[in-house]
C-alpha cells in the first residue's frame, strides 16, 4: 500500500468504507539488522535484513539449523550479538544514524544458548533506548516462553540528535550477558 492510496478493508467479513493510508511503512523503514551475523538475509516475506552492524562490544554467534518455534524466519533468530557476563559499567551498544524526531524501534529476541536452559541461572538483562530503560531484568526464557521461541518487543522513541541509541547492560541475577537476534 502506498502513501495517499484509497483501501477497503474486510472486518468480520464485511467490507468498509474506502479509508485513506498516510504513508508507506516500508519505504519509511531505516534500518533491518540481522544482529550476529556477518552477512545480509533475505526473509520469507522478500525483506532484506543487513548484516549486523553500528554495533560496539559484544560478540557474534551463529547456533546454525536451530529448530525456533513461533516465527516463519528462524534464520534471524540462530543468530545474536551477545556480550559477556558483563559488570558495572560495560555494556554493549548500537547507534544507528537517523534524522531526529519519532522512531519506532523492534528489538526481536530467541534463546538459543544452551547455558541458559534449566538448571543453570537464566539469561537476564537491561535495555535502554535513548537513555530510557525500556526492559528492566528481560528474562528471555520467561519473557518468551521457552528455549528457543521467537519474541519482539517494540518501543516508540524520540531521538533529539542525530543517533538512535540502544545500550544492553547486564541484569540483577542469574546470567547477566545481553542478547539480540535482530533490530
Amino acid at each position: 500500500v502506498l502513501a495517499n492510496e484509497l483501501v477497503n478493508l474486510v472486518v468480520n467479513g464485511q467490507d468498509t468504507e474506502p479509508i485513506g493510508i498516510q504513508g508507506d511503512v516500508e519505504s519509511n523503514l531505516l534500518y533491518r539488522i540481522n544482529s550476529g551475523s556477518p552477512t545480509p538475509y533475505t526473509d520469507t516475506l522478500g525483506r532484506e535484513w543487513s548484516a549486523d552492524q553500528y554495533a560496539t562490544g559484544g560478540q557474534m554467534s551463529n547456533f546454525g539449523g536451530a529448530a525456533i518455534d513461533n516465527t516463519d524466519d528462524p534464520t534471524i533468530y540462530r543468530t545474536e550479538r551477545w556480550a559477556d557476563d558483563i559488570g558495572i559499567g560495560e555494556t554493549m551498544t548500537y547507534a544507528f544514524p537517523v534524522d531526529p524526531g519519532g522512531h519506532t524501534v523492534s528489538l526481536h529476541f530467541a534463546e538459543v544458548w544452551e547455558g541458559a536452559q534449566p538448571p543453570e541461572p537464566p539469561r537476564v538483562f537491561n535495555v535502554d533506548i535513548e537513555g530510557s530503560r525500556v526492559l528492566t531484568d528481560f528474562n528471555t526464557l520467561d519473557q518468551l516462553g521457552g528455549w528457543r521461541v521467537a519474541g519482539a518487543r517494540t518501543f516508540d522513541v524520540d531521538v533529539e540528535d542525530s543517533s538512535l541509541e540502544i545500550l544492553f547492560s547486564g541484569g540483577s541475577f542469574g546470567h547477566t550477558n545481553p542478547k539480540i537476534s535482530a533490530i
